[in-house]
C-alpha cells in the first residue's frame, strides 16, 4: 500500500503514517491496480390553419443528490453524466463518503455505514477510525470529492474519484498539519459499488491510487 502523511486524506486516511493499521487516518488505503440543464423546445408558430406542433418533452438526465455539507465540512464537485442504471449505486457511494468523513470528524464510525459498506470497505474505515484514536489524530477542515469516471450498471458499478484535503486540518498534540502541506493532499481512489443479495447498493472497496 502507499504511505502517506496523515493517513486517509481524501480517500479516507488521515495522512501522518502510511497505509498499515498502524498509521491511521496517517493510514493510506490499499492502491487500486490498476465524478444539464436539459435543452427546453419550444414551438414556433404556424402561419397556416393546422394545428401548431407541441414542444417534445424532454426527459431530465439522471441525477444524484448533492450531499455537500459545510458545517460538516464536506463538498462535492460537478457529478459526471451518468445512467440511470448508475443513480443508485452512485447516491449509495456520496452517502458512503459523507458517513466516512464524519467517521473521521468525529472520530467514531458513523453507524449507517453498516449499511452502506461491506467487506474490506467497512473494515478500512474502522481502522482508520480506531488507529486516529489510538495515535491522537483529529481530522477537520473541509475535504472536496469529484467523481470523475462511473462505469458499469446491474450489479457492479466502478467509480473513479479524486479527494482535495488542502484545505483539511489534521491534529495531533496539539500541532495542526494543513492538508496543503502533505505530499498527496490530491488522491484518485477507485469504489466499487456493488448491489448486495437484499437488493442495496454497499461500498464494497475504497482503493488509494496515484495524486491526482
Amino acid at each position: 500500500m502507499r504511505r502517506t502523511l496523515a493517513g486517509l486524506v481524501a480517500g479516507g486516511v488521515l495522512v501522518v503514517a502510511g497505509c498499515s493499521a498502524q498509521q491511521g487516518d496517517a493510514v493510506s488505503l490499499q492502491r487500486s491496480t490498476e465524478s444539464a440543464t436539459p435543452a427546453h423546445a419550444t414551438a414556433s408558430a404556424s402561419a397556416s390553419a393546422e394545428p401548431t406542433p407541441q414542444a417534445s418533452a424532454t426527459t431530465a438526465a439522471p441525477a444524484v443528490t448533492d450531499r455537500s455539507d459545510p458545517a460538516l465540512g464536506i463538498t462535492f464537485g460537478a457529478m459526471p453524466t451518468i445512467t440511470a442504471a448508475q443513480v443508485d449505486a452512485l447516491d449509495t457511494l456520496s452517502k458512503f463518503d459523507v458517513a466516512f468523513w464524519r467517521s473521521r470528524t468525529e472520530g467514531k464510525v458513523d453507524p449507517q455505514l453498516r449499511t452502506l459498506a461491506t467487506g474490506a470497505a467497512l473494515a478500512q474505515v474502522k481502522e482508520v477510525v480506531d488507529t486516529n484514536n489510538k495515535s491522537g489524530w483529529t481530522t477537520g477542515g473541509r475535504e472536496t470529492i469529484t467523481y470523475k469516471d462511473v462505469v458499469g450498471d446491474g450489479r457492479l458499478v466502478v467509480v473513479d474519484l479524486c479527494t482535495d484535503s488542502r484545505k483539511a486540518t489534521f491534529t495531533k498534540g496539539g500541532k495542526v498539519t494543513s492538508g496543503a502541506d502533505l505530499p498527496e493532499a490530491r488522491q484518485k481512489i477507485r469504489a466499487e459499488v456493488a448491489k448486495q443479495p437484499t437488493g442495496a447498493w454497499a461500498v464494497q472497496a475504497y482503493l488509494t491510487g496515484d495524486p491526482c
